[in-house]
Formats: structure tokens, C-alpha cells, sequence
């Protein structure tokens, strides 16, 4: 019987095992992450979808139905304040019931899989998979009429999808289909489908959130902040034993449904319209474990890495007493490997010293990756202290190809005015002397140093990334 240990932020750390010196450039192909963390045969996988098993919540015991769960929370990451609308007065999405669905299954009651219509201007808000092979290749999705006026309009009260979903009363006008009578619509509708424009992906606690509402900010833009039915999609197929290319063709339909406009009616309030020209997506920090599968899915659109000093970010998870918690429990292979670590080693860190060695996994996948093959030609990278300016005068322009007119620019620069995850108009203000005071009153904190020595060579590298645009 596991019995579990508490931490209670001890002066001097319970010792741990030593980390290895991270090397950069060490031959370490990400291609053989893409495997599973187990490998099943197609009846197993079929047999799996269904089974109950028990997960620890914020809430108590809840149920859900995938064999190896590692989160509690829709986007599988750290479960942050800021993106938790219960934290803020409002309903929060359930965990996934025993039937298997996807963050929102609760509020869809009202779909109609009888109604047949031509599926533009409606965005994927769940994915379902269903008891055996057929339900596992084509699950049933789920698709809603966002309200994309109410994001442009003001940005920071709805910065996660989740927002976007709650506002768009998705419980009273919903469809659901299946994938194959998706990408059969997908397919008739080729003309009125939006490319992807360009990837986030990002650091914790780095300002990838105000980066989105940036982009809301122009009503040309489609913008998905942390859509959860992609995580879900990643870890669920994870969990299966998915083969990867059934895992990039369901993502594949995803983003290209959510690019997908209506022609018909574009003045209309709700969902994706002609009006729209450009579409983005910014993924919760857990996409990165299989950023090579996303990007082996769309190898020719452009992605942006953000990333900030790691005494910046490790001083704002000091604060979240749940920072890495919840992979730490049972932490994925795909994971360890750019850790360096055994599940036994990881296990036995301190929180905040996994919290550090998650954030230094992460960095090094956006090395790696930038120097694969696409990775190399549509890489860039951003520290958050140049984040105004640079994004808008440089990423955007030269990175992703668009035009940031004077319009676009000043509504931008007024959306950044207020904190990006407030949701209550509250005005931003730089914090970046407070964490360095904070981190400064904290110089006894052996966690704290151990985590910083750690993650600074990445930051260098991150640093000389930048600094020559990525591109050799």
C-alpha cells in the first residue's frame, strides 16, 4: 500500500537524486515519443473505452473512464486560478463521467443527431468515444456556434474556451455528429475552410494568454485559447494505444472544422464567418508532451514558442499549492524522457522541484522540435519581457504572414492593458520586480535555487534561439 508524503516547505529540502546536466544538443529524437506510454492491441483498446476507475478531484472522488488518467483538470496541466472559472463565481466544466465524453458532456442533453446542416461557423466543444473499434474510430463530436463577437469585443473577460463555451449557451444550441459525417462535410466544403495561421505553444505563467486576446482582438481572427477536446483527443488516443496517424486525422478534423466558415450568413453574431480570415490556436502547455504530433499533422504552419525567466515563473507556482501534483502521481513516459528522470526519481522530488522539472521538459521540446525537420524553417521564439512590441511588429508580420493594420494594433494594445485572465476588468500591471523581490526574499529557499540552477541553461539557450530568429 502507496502511503502518500506531504511537504510542508521545508528549509532544507528531503534529499532527492541528482539530475544529470541537461545537454542541449544531445542526439535525442522526439520522433520516438510519439509512441504510447503502453502498447495495446485493438481489442484491449476497445475493451478500455468504458472501464470505470476512480480519480482524486478538487471536488472529492469523481469517476472517470480513460485507463490512465493523470489530471483532474480538462486541460491535463496544472490546475491554475486563474483558468478555473469556479475560482471566479462561475460553473466549472465536470470531469469526464464514466461514460467516457469529453469537459463539457453535462451540458450537451439538447443535441439533436437527427438535424443535418451544413456544419460552417460551428466549432468542435466535445469529443466522444464511444464502447468499442467503431466508437474509437469515429467519435461522435459535438459542435456549438461560438460567440466570437463577445471574445473580439473584450478579450480578457473571456480568455479560455472554456469561457467562450460557457457565454455561447452551447446547452441550448448544439449538433452532434461523427467524425466520418464531419470530414465527409469537411471535404464538400473545401473553399470555406480556414488554414491554420499559426500555433502557440508555451511555458506556464508566460503571457501566452494575453498573446490570444491580442489576436481576438481583431475581428479577423479565429482564435482557440486551450481548446480542451485537442488535449483530450492527444491524451485519450495516448491512452489507447492509438496509432499516430488516426491521432493526427482526428486533429486534422478538429482544427479543420474550427477554420471552417459559414459563407452563408456573415454578419451573424455567433460562430465562424466569412468576416474571418485568419485562424490560431494556443495550446494548454500538457500539447507540448505531443508536439510532434501536431506538428507532424500541419508541418508547414508556423508556431511560436513563449517563454519567461524561470524566476518569474517559479516564484508564481510557489504560490499554487497544486503545481505539479497531479503528474507527479503517475507520471507519463512521454514526460520523463525529456526529464531524464525514472517515474521513481520523479516521484520522489519535491512539488516544486517536479513543478521546475516539468517546466524544463517543456523547453526542451521547443528545442528540440525547433531543430527537426519542419521544426527548423517554422520556429520562433519569445521571452515575455518583449512581448508587446515583438509580437505585434515582428511574430505576427514575418513570423505568420498577416498584416497588423492601425485598427488591429491599437484595439491589441487596449486589450493588453487589463490582466489577461481578470474576466472583471482588472488593469494589468507588470510584476516582474515584485517576483524578482519575491524570489530575492526567498534566497534561503533551497527548492527555489535548486529549480533555477536547472532550468538557466535552457533559459540560455532559449535566449540564443531568440535572439537569432530561429532560423539557420
Amino acid at each position: 500500500m502507496l502511503v502518500p508524503i506531504f511537504y510542508f516547505r521545508p528549509s532544507i529540502p528531503k534529499p532527492v537524486p541528482k539530475l544529470e546536466q541537461i545537454v542541449i544538443g544531445r542526439a535525442w529524437d522526439l520522433s520516438t515519443d510519439n509512441s504510447p506510454d503502453h502498447v495495446v492491441s485493438p481489442t484491449q483498446r476497445a475493451k478500455a473505452v468504458g472501464t470505470e476507475y476512480e480519480v482524486e478531484s478538487r471536488k472529492g472522488k469523481g469517476k472517470r473512464n480513460s485507463p490512465e488518467v493523470q489530471d483532474a483538470s480538462p486541460e491535463g496541466d496544472f490546475i491554475d486560478p486563474d483558468n478555473n472559472p469556479a475560482s471566479k463565481g462561475k460553473v466549472a466544466p465536470s470531469n469526464k463521467t464514466a461514460s467516457d465524453k469529453g469537459p463539457y458532456t453535462h451540458m450537451l442533453k439538447n443535441s439533436n443527431t437527427n438535424r443535418k446542416p451544413q456544419w460552417g461557423g460551428w466549432s468542435v466543444i466535445d469529443v466522444e468515444f464511444r464502447k468499442g473499434l467503431e466508437g474509437i474510430d469515429n467519435p461522435l463530436i459535438t459542435l456549438c456556434r461560438l460567440s466570437f463577437k463577445r471574445f473580439h469585443s473584450t478579450p480578457s473577460k473571456y480568455p479560455m474556451f472554456s469561457d467562450l463555451v460557457q457565454v455561447s449557451q452551447c446547452d441550448k444550441d448544439n449538433v452532434t455528429v461523427t467524425l466520418l459525417e464531419l470530414q465527409q462535410d469537411l471535404d464538400r466544403a473545401r473553399d470555406a475552410i480556414i488554414p491554420p495561421t499559426g500555433f502557440i505553444f508555451h511555458e506556464t505563467r508566460c503571457g501566452s494568454t494575453l498573446a490570444s486576446n491580442m489576436l481576438a482582438a481583431s475581428e479577423q481572427n479565429l482564435v482557440f485559447s486551450e481548446a480542451d477536446p485537442l488535449a483530450y483527443i492527444i491524451r485519450h488516443h495516448n491512452h489507447l494505444g492509438a496509432p499516430e496517424h488516426q491521432t493526427r486525422a482526428h486533429l486534422q478534423a478538429i482544427i479543420r472544422q474550427n477554420g471552417h466558415v459559414d459563407m452563408q450568413s456573415p454578419w451573424r453574431s455567433s460562430g465562424a464567418t466569412s468576416r474571418h480570415r485568419r485562424l490560431f490556436f494556443k495550446f494548454c502547455p500538457t500539447m507540448m508532451l505531443r508536439m510532434q504530433t501536431v506538428l507532424g499533422a500541419f508541418p508547414t504552419v508556423p508556431w511560436l514558442f513563449l517563454y519567461r525567466h524561470p524566476t518569474e515563473i517559479l516564484v508564481s507556482h510557489m504560490r499554487l499549492p497544486m503545481c505539479g501534483n497531479a503528474m507527479q502521481r503517475q507520471p507519463p513516459r512521454v514526460l520523463l524522457r525529456p526529464m531524464e528522470l525514472t517515474s521513481a526519481q520523479a516521484k520522489a522530488l519535491a512539488p516544486r522541484q517536479f513543478c521546475a522539472a516539468y517546466l524544463g521538459a517543456l523547453c526542451k521540446i521547443a528545442l528540440v522540435s525547433a531543430q527537426s525537420v519542419p521544426g527548423r524553417s517554422t520556429a520562433w521564439f519569445l521571452n515575455y519581457n518583449r512581448l508587446k512590441g515583438d509580437f505585434l511588429d515582428h511574430v505576427l508580420p514575418e513570423h505568420f504572414g498577416t498584416t497588423v493594420d492601425v485598427q488591429w494594433r491599437a484595439q491589441a494594445l487596449a486589450s493588453s492593458q487589463f490582466y489577461s485572465k481578470g474576466r472583471d476588468g482588472r488593469q494589468h500591471s507588470d510584476d516582474v520586480k515584485k517576483k524578482q523581490d519575491e524570489s530575492n526574499a526567498h534566497n534561503m529557499d533551497m527548492v527555489l535555487q535548486w529549480g533555477l540552477q536547472h532550468l538557466r541553461p535552457l533559459y540560455n539557450e532559449l535566449e540564443r534561439y531568440a535572439s537569432s530568429r530561429n532560423v539557420d
